[in-house]
């Protein structure tokens, strides 16, 4: 019968003295991190969600607080009548700052010249407002039919409601010209122009002129002898007999 030898291993401890096994140390726990408190980050979100109420509240009150106004449908140059097809109503929330005009008030718009040329989608104001529909009392309206040198610039340069002075010229060769009162050769000092139109069959362009009634006589017989011509003038200037005062 077969002997077995059993393994040798790695010798077992020997007990301390005394007989008494070894303690282990209990195990140790590591707990995370304390938070670290940001008082500034808070404060700033607390700032950020009244900011936003804030603004949430006015512009629901802006919405809530709107009215309609009158604006430019299409432009109107400057001196034209104005008409209801140059308007339209568009709803803004009120601000005092803003010198709009009311949709109630359009009929007292309606027949006022332009102070200034009009551009659609913009705001109309109490300022871009001229005087009432030309002629007024004591003006009348003549027509010049002018070229060459009696128009001093290109018919899409001069505007209704441009100031210019009307000129007597010497009548075209070989056409006796009649006697013309004028001083100076100066037959209106300042007149309105009312309107400019070029003439597709010939070489001249019809111009419109606002005047006073005892200036009209002699600026038509000018023109109808072709003995008138414009010169332009700036926007600031006066005049003592100013057309666009009656």
């Amino acid at each position: 019968m077969a002997t077995r030898t059993p393994t040798s291993g790695p010798p077992a401890p020997s007990p301390p003295a005394g007989g008494r096994a070894p303690r282990h140390a209990p195990a140790v726990r590591v707990g995370p991190p304390p938070r670290e408190r940001r008082p500034a980050l808070l404060v700033g979100a607390v700032l950020l969600i009244v900011v936003s109420a804030a603004i949430i509240t006015s512009l629901f009150l802006q919405v809530g607080n709107r009215t309609e106004v009158l604006a430019v449908a299409r432009t109107v140059p400057i001196g034209r009548p104005i008409a209801v097809e140059d308007l339209k109503r568009v709803r803004i929330a009120t601000d005092p700052g803003l010198h709009t005009i009311p949709v109630s008030a359009a009929d007292q718009v309606i027949g006022k010249t332009a102070a200034t040329t009009l551009l659609p989608g913009t705001l109309l104001t109490p300022e871009q407002l001229g005087a009432t529909q030309l002629p007024g009392a004591g003006q009348a309206i003549v027509g010049l039919d002018l070229k060459g040198a009696q128009m001093p610039v290109p018919a899409d340069q001069l505007q209704p409601g441009a100031k210019v002075r009307i000129i007597a010229t010497p009548a075209p060769a070989g056409t006796p010209g009649p006697r013309l009162d004028a001083q100076d050769g100066v037959l209106v000092d300042q007149a309105q122009v009312f309107s400019v139109q070029a003439v597709e069959t010939s070489d001249t362009i019809h111009v419109a002129v606002v005047v006073t009634d005892r200036e009209a006589g002699r600026v038509l017989r000018a023109a109808a002898s072709g003995q008138a011509g414009l010169v332009v003038l700036p926007a600031s200037a006066t005049s003592s007999e100013s057309a666009a005062s009656p």
